[in-house]
């Protein structure tokens, strides 16, 4: 049920909801969102969206505006005002606190999360990921440029034991914090860590934080073996179709199969997917299989795609997006991405697209 109060103008009062931790351990309280914009255009709806689902909106009058909100735990949003002329956004983390937004609505990089204590944490872990990668790529090039390796490696190695030292030490002050288990997750995506490192870090949480769907994602990751490359075995998994009905990849050994990962707010996947399809009614009844697994956070918008794809093939997803298990298993960080695993269990090719696909599946059934 939603209530409605007057915040300038009638603006809803949403309640956060994410997967954390149980949120019967935190008193709700109510808090403000409040917008504090110069040089944006008068009567500009902003809208909070949680992956790309819009959750509330309200109207800033005069470079201000309000929204009322109950935070039961910290939640990363998006602000953003859905106009495809001048498309303006900012991630926040909101929290049980009253936060505002500051600065020059055409300076978007400028504008200040003020009163947000997991913003201002998020912010100092995303620095220093920044700025480590832009170490390494500095060192790439120069190596790459010059043809100058020596001492190369040892750059490396200092860069990397202070990115540990850094990020250790306010992952250790914060392991409480929902922001820094949400940046050990994405660590499973970004690979500045190797398992063995994130295990280390997961051992630094909190036992409630460990418990979370996160933690568990982070735990099952770490208790894979390294991602499998061209010439290995396939890892196994499996996963649900739309309709509850369990797949396993071991299902379709004996056959050649292309496990696809895409989703349905991908543009390249959709705009693929038609000559994908002419190719399984091609090669299926001489033994072709096709795996689709969706990095898809929401059942609706996937299996609209799946209709309006016409994909007769098993489509299966654990709607957890872009940390979707087989996905981690296999180190998708990007889609479309798919992997061709021959009738022995092995993997053949990686990342087939377009007339690359087309040939090698001619090249097999010949």
């Amino acid at each position: 049920m939603k209530v409605w109060i007057k915040v300038l103008k009638l603006c809803p009062l949403f309640v956060l909801s994410c997967a954390m931790v149980d949120s019967s351990q935190i008193e709700a309280q109510t808090n403000k969102l409040i917008v504090n914009l110069k040089n944006i255009p008068d009567s500009t709806y902003l809208f909070i969206s949680r992956s790309d689902l819009r959750v509330d909106s309200f109207i800033v009058i005069k470079g201000k505006g309000e929204l009322e909100f109950i935070a039961n735990k910290p939640e990363n949003v998006f602000l953003e005002n859905r106009d495809f002329k001048k498309l303006w956004y900012k991630n926040i983390w909101l929290e049980a606190s009253d936060i505002t937004v500051e600065g020059d609505y055409n300076e978007a990089k400028n504008v200040k999360i003020i009163g947000s204590h997991s913003n201002d944490l998020s912010d100092e872990l995303l620095n220093i990921d920044v700025g480590y990668r832009s170490s390494l790529d500095s060192i790439n090039r120069e190596k790459n440029n010059l043809q100058k390796t020596e001492g190369s490696e040892e750059k490396i190695f200092q860069k990397k034991l202070k990115y540990v030292e850094e990020t250790k030490r306010i992952i250790k002050k914060n392991n409480n914090a929902y922001v820094s288990l949400w940046w050990l997750g994405w660590q499973c995506i970004y690979k500045n860590l190797s398992k063995k490192e994130i295990s280390g870090y997961y051992d630094l949480l909190t036992p409630e934080l460990q418990k979370d769907s996160m933690g568990v994602t982070i735990r099952r990751f770490v208790s894979q073996p390294e991602v499998p490359q061209i010439g290995d075995e396939f890892i196994d998994f499996e996963q649900v179709t739309p309709n509850g009905k369990t797949v396993r990849l071991s299902d379709f050994k004996g056959k050649i199969t292309l496990v696809e990962f895409w989703g349905s707010g991908c543009f390249p996947c959709r705009k693929e997917n038609p000559a994908i399809v002419k190719l399984y009614e091609k090669y299926h009844p001489l033994g072709f299989e096709i795996l689709g697994v969706s990095m898809d956070d929401n059942k609706e918008r996937w299996t609209k795609a799946i209709k309006e794809d016409h994909l007769p093939w098993d489509n299966v997803s654990d709607l957890k997006g872009v940390f979707n298990s087989p996905g981690l298993i296999y180190g998708v960080t990007a889609i479309p991405n798919n992997f061709l695993i021959n009738e022995k269990g092995i993997i053949t090719h990686k990342n087939l697209r377009g007339d690359n696909l087309k040939n090698t599946l001619e090249e097999l059934f010949r």
